[in-house]
């Protein structure tokens, strides 16, 4: 941990890439998730074998959440009532995990698969052509596509990094870009 003031030194907390961190609204208590057992990958995205939740304030209380596919530590994001998460298994394949019942679901090939920040269980993955997002609601199975592409100005051209915001209808864009050959 770093302390916003800068007037103490960072800490490790525990081995791993952090991937997000998670407040159980019942007990207060922050969790982060994070990956560990990095393998080489072709595939040119880093990948982990297990993904793991400690305590913040107290790294020493652990547990293993996830150990049954490879998956890349970034845009792994819990749903606020902490049952699904999304991910990467490993990329290109975005879907989510059911962390109640340890299944998981394949969404489609894509990447930056984020988990609405409410409790609709809804999730996205962006396509490859970094134009359009895949969004999917996870209890109802309904499936929908979003244009992204169709502000002025990024007709024809690419987005990157989508996140979503505090509110589950809004979120935020790079771009746009001329896309690079070669």
């Amino acid at each position: 941990t770093l302390p916003f003031d800068s007037t103490k030194p960072a800490r490790e907390l525990a081995a791993g890439y952090a991937s997000d961190i998670w407040r159980d609204a019942e007990t207060k208590v922050d969790w982060v998730y994070a990956v560990r057992d990095f393998t080489p990958s072709s595939a040119g995205a880093i990948e982990g074998k297990i993904l793991v939740r400690f305590q913040l304030h107290d790294p020493a209380v652990e547990e293993t959440v996830w150990k049954r596919t490879p998956l890349n530590p970034d845009n792994i994001q819990l749903s606020r009532d902490g049952t699904r998460a999304s991910g990467q298994f490993p990329w290109p394949t975005g879907g989510y995990m059911d962390l109640e019942n340890g299944e998981w679901e394949k969404l489609v090939h894509g990447c930056w698969p984020p988990y609405a920040p409410d409790n609709s269980h809804v999730a996205w993955v962006f396509d490859g052509a970094h134009r359009n997002l895949s969004l999917f609601s996870t209890r109802t199975e309904k499936k929908w596509k979003v244009k992204l592409t169709s502000a002025p100005g990024t007709e024809g051209k690419e987005l990157y990094h989508p996140r979503w915001t505090n509110h589950p209808r809004m979120l935020a864009l790079t771009g746009p870009y001329q896309g690079v050959k070669g």
